[in-house]
């Protein structure tokens, strides 16, 4: 819990130094698609020149899913299987 905290205060203080308005990341509109269970579209940063791949559900309990990961990755994220973080998959809407 200690490395999750600090973590947290690591990335609120990158954050701190971003002006209101300023962001390096632009949506890609090409790449929106409505799927009956998510929607899926791009995100660029400008400043990096790196695309990633949003991922955005809609759940049964009036919440939000958001998964990002780089379009194109050298090697392939690790994502934790159903049961070590979440009890199970999350339950969603159309």
């Amino acid at each position: 819990m200690g490395k999750a905290a600090k973590c947290f205060v690591y990335i609120d203080r990158r954050q701190r130094a971003t002006e209101a308005g300023k962001s390096t990341y632009v949506v890609v509109f090409d790449s929106f698609n409505i799927r009956p269970k998510s929607a899926t579209f791009q995100l660029h940063n400008r400043a990096s020149d790196i695309v990633f791949q949003a991922e955005l559900f809609l759940l049964r309990d009036n919440s939000v899913r958001l998964k990002i990961n780089e379009a194109s990755p050298l090697v392939l994220r690790y994502e934790a299987p159903v049961g070590d973080v979440l009890a199970e998959e999350p339950q969603t809407q159309r």
